[in-house]
């Protein structure tokens, strides 16, 4: 009689440590993902606020004024292109278009987050009065 009494202690304790194994497996993705989620999250708030900021200085000045704002970019082949991050990891890249501007944050070759912007273009009086 003893032996059954121990016998199903023994199966109810394995029981017991196998659903804490499965629980805390399922717990621990579950905290990865949510990690992975919350670094994507950083990331595109991130990429969201400089492609903004690019876009209000465009809408202020010119492409040319980008440099004075970012001094750590290059402008080469109508794209200026200047990392940020914490690490300098990702990349702002802005193409002058003929009408309008591209605006791109990247992470490598990946694209985050992309805006277009159109050039507004001022008509003088005379332009304006003809019909």
């Amino acid at each position: 009689m003893k032996r059954s009494k121990t016998a199903l202690f023994l199966m109810e304790t394995m029981f017991a440590i196998l659903f804490f194994a499965v629980a805390g497996t399922v717990c621990l993705q579950l905290f990865v993902q949510a990690h992975t989620f919350s670094q994507n999250a950083t990331k595109l708030d991130e990429a969201v606020t400089v492609c903004q900021s690019a876009a209000s200085i465009l809408e202020s000045g010119d492409f040319d004024a980008l440099p004075e704002f970012y001094e750590n970019g290059s402008l080469e082949n109508g794209q200026f292109t200047v990392p940020f991050g914490a690490d300098g990891r990702y990349a702002l890249r802005v193409t002058d278009g003929d009408t309008s501007y591209w605006i791109q944050a990247l992470d490598g070759k990946e694209e985050i987050f992309s805006l277009f912007l159109l050039k507004r273009y001022e008509a003088n009086s005379a332009e304006r009065n003809t019909p």
